[in-house]
């Protein structure tokens, strides 16, 4: 085996290399970032719609990047030649790869080969013209906007890399090569010895650090980039029968030209045909943007900042909501029908707007209905509309409905058991052949997604005749189930904190933090009503709070709740209703005295009974 000396790079040099590549992610194996690019910042914020964090060094790529697919190169092992990333205004194409050391996966690449709709078409006409001339010589195609934001303040922590793990990643991309500017070569990567030597005809030396590049490599234009100082977005060469196609920027410090990189973004015909394929499909369904661009991504969220709920609301470090997230990026680029379950008070309204959100109708609106507020009379022409003179009563001019107001966007069905089982027949037409029909009027096209969600055994009242089996199939395309607040108590601390710092700017408080004893009853209660039920109790004891910590006395009746729903039943007792209310009485006491530290005044008013009553309740109910 060669030993090359290939990599003469300081830390410095490495970085400025990556903030040079478009959109570059680097992560360990356990999925923590190492590096996060200035320009992915941005890229970022126009796709979770909120702020990046300015220290991203060790957080998991998934608590800042919902929608990333970087990690499937650590499951799998394997590359991803060329990753879609689809949202409403912008198509990005991105290369991900495992970083392998001795064979084990220690961590995964991904960085764009075509940043918005401008690019990729530029790229396309330009293979397309290069394969119509049959030409065999280099074709470019320079870079026309470099108007992208594409830095950050120095404040920030994005870089957490040793040289041994850049040089990793520099020989993971595809044939890189990176020179300065006197066009001396600062890295060659192991697979572009046999490029050059089969260019060139002639062997290549083991040591190339410091050699020109243009004597070593005469074909290469990545000279030309320091000369220019223009980047070249694509270009195209002819090897051997096989052709590559490179990026090409420069590497500019304070203005000045410093050096260039030229690396591959397709590495043989058969890459790039099944690329070209893929475009084509997408193309054909709709899903490619060649028209906006980053810019207009970035300022179209800015526009956005405002809407109710993103993926980034669905707080929570749990396995449980991990997974959550992960379907619910999975699922939002498809145009398919989700059912959506969980329990009273799990969020189901907010992760109906994170799919929304998240998908290629964030543009348009998402229509709420909830079908247990409409009475079952009204339900057909409020969902659907009607025309003038439908019925005594009806609007001069008639009056659009539901499906109207949700026009390319999203309709959102909540409590979706409560629909009348009139209406489900014209529901399930609706979603099967993509039109509607208003009381009174003839059938209209509509373009829609819908998401329907409900806390109810759907599949029982199918069984029970009180739901339609088709449309509950037809609903149940894809389900999303919400795990409910007691299947993942490690979140609580998370979620309290997080409200915590609403209220205080809701209520004009100052409360920083919750007593030991606090959270502990929020650990051990069971959440019936879940993380809504959560936060109305957050809400009473925030407002009853005088200090800067919130304490067990500010709970007010909660922690007998808590104490309760810890108790025994005891059945086998003559009066087990009476008992549990003893019990819980008792133990609610017991907590609240061992917080005042046996004062009974204190502990009177924390129970909000008098003194005298307390008195009382600790003589009958033999409390020492």
């Amino acid at each position: 085996m060669r030993k090359l000396n290939n990599f003469n790079m300081t830390l410095d040099e490495c970085r400025h290399v990556f903030d040079t590549l478009d959109n570059l992610v680097i992560i360990d194996g356990r999925g923590k970032i190492k590096y996060l690019s200035p320009g992915m910042y941005f890229m970022i914020e126009a796709y979770n719609k909120k702020p990046v964090p300015h220290d991203v060094v060790g957080k998991h790529i998934h608590d800042v990047h919902y929608v990333s697919k970087i990690t499937q190169a650590i499951e799998k092992g394997e590359e991803i030649s060329t990753a879609f990333y689809f949202s409403s205004n912008v198509t990005n194409v991105a290369r991900i790869a495992p970083l392998k050391k001795d064979g084990a996966v220690v961590g995964a690449i991904d960085y764009d080969l075509f940043t918005d709709g401008n690019v990729l078409r530029d790229f396309l006409d330009a293979v397309h013209d290069y394969r119509q001339s049959g030409s065999t010589v280099q074709r470019n195609i320079y870079e026309k906007t470099t108007d992208k934001k594409n830095t950050i303040p120095a404040s920030y922590k994005n870089f957490d890399m040793t040289l041994e793990e850049c040089k990793l990643v520099f020989d993971t991309m595809r044939n890189l090569v990176v020179i300065d500017a006197n066009r001396c070569i600062k890295y060659l990567a192991p697979s572009m010895y046999d490029i050059i030597e089969k260019a060139s005809g002639t062997p290549v030396p083991d040591d190339v650090v410091g050699l020109s590049i243009d004597k070593l490599h005469y074909t290469s234009k990545v000279q030309n980039v320091v000369e220019t100082g223009r980047p070249i977005k694509t270009a195209i060469y002819n090897y051997d029968g096989k052709i590559y196609v490179s990026r090409i920027e420069p590497l500019i410090r304070d203005g000045e030209i410093v050096g260039a990189i030229d690396y591959d973004i397709f590495s043989s015909n058969e890459e790039l045909d099944e690329f070209l394929h893929t475009v084509e499909e997408y193309n054909e369904i709709g899903r490619l943007n060649f028209e906006n661009t980053f810019e207009s991504m970035y300022d179209s969220s800015k526009r956005l900042s405002n809407i109710k709920y993103t993926i980034n609301n669905i707080l929570g470090n749990s396995d449980a909501m991990k997974r959550l997230r992960a379907s619910i990026s999975d699922i939002s680029e498809s145009n398919a029908t989700v059912l959506i379950t969980g329990e009273t008070g799990t969020g189901k309204e907010l992760v109906a707007n994170a799919i929304h959100n998240l998908s290629l109708r964030a543009d348009h609106p998402i229509i709420a209905v909830n079908c247990a507020a409409i009475p079952a009379t009204l339900f057909e022409s409020e969902l659907f509309g009607y025309e003038e003179g439908a019925f005594t009563g009806a609007s001069k001019g008639g009056k659009s409905g539901f499906f109207d107001a949700a026009d390319k966007g999203t309709l959102f069905l909540d409590e979706i058991d409560q629909l009348p089982y009139h209406v489900q027949p014209k529901l399930l037409r609706a979603i099967q052949e993509k039109e509607v029909v208003p009381v009174g009027g003839k059938t209209k096209p509509i373009d829609i997604r819908i998401l329907a969600a409900t806390n109810k055994d759907l599949l029982k009242l199918v069984e029970e005749g009180k739901f339609r089996e088709d449309l509950y199939y037809r609903l149940n395309v894809v389900e999303i189930r919400i795990p409910p607040l007691r299947q993942r108590r490690e979140d609580i601390p998370l979620l309290a904190q997080s409200y915590l710092k609403y209220l205080n700017r809701q209520l004009m408080k100052n409360v920083k933090g919750f007593s030991g004893e606090v959270m502990k009853a929020f650990l051990s209660y069971d959440w019936p009503g879940n993380v809504r039920e959560l936060f109305n109790v957050m809400e009473r004891s925030v407002v009853a709070c005088r200090g800067d910590t919130l304490e067990l006395e500010d709970l007010g009746t909660f922690a007998a709740d808590v104490s309760a729903t810890q108790l025994p039943l005891a059945l086998e007792s003559d009066a087990p209703l009476e008992y549990v209310r003893n019990q819980a009485e008792a133990a609610a006491i017991r907590q609240v005295l061992e917080s005042t530290g046996g004062n009974k005044a204190k502990a009177a008013k924390v129970l909000k009974i008098s003194r005298t009553a307390l008195y009382e309740k600790i003589k009958k109910l033999n409390i020492e």
